[in-house]
């Protein structure tokens, strides 16, 4: 990796792509399984006020849920992108060395003092 050339300092590419994917999916999670769904008609609950109270709790905290779903979704893209401008500039850098090197290489001095590529007088 680029990062082990520079002083201190490297990324793993890696471990951000997994908290990405980690993130997405408990959000996915979160999508998938609404709080509405464990309220319950008022009959179940046996007493009206405490079914008022119930139903209200849960809208309260789906309104949270998709807060946190919404936040998380953003952490998620943002994780990723930044994974991915990552990768684009180690491998800009590795090609910039990498062509830095052939260059390096083509303009060595060769046999008898004449440097490779340029023609002997």
């Amino acid at each position: 990796m680029l990062g082990d050339f520079m002083s201190g300092f490297g990324v793993d590419i890696a471990a951000l792509t997994a908290a990405a994917e980690g993130i997405n999916t408990v959000v996915e999670q979160l999508r998938a399984h609404p709080v509405k769904d464990i309220d319950c008609p008022s009959a179940a609950v046996g007493h009206d006020r405490l079914a008022r109270t119930l139903s209200d709790f849960c809208d309260r905290w789906q309104a949270g849920v998709q807060h946190l779903a919404g936040d998380g979704e953003q952490i998620g893209h943002l994780l990723t992108e930044t994974a991915q401008q990552y990768q684009r500039a180690e491998a800009a850098a590795t090609d910039a060395l990498l062509d830095a090197d052939a260059h390096r290489a083509s303009t060595t001095t060769g046999f008898g003092g004449v440097a490779t590529g340029q023609e002997v007088a």
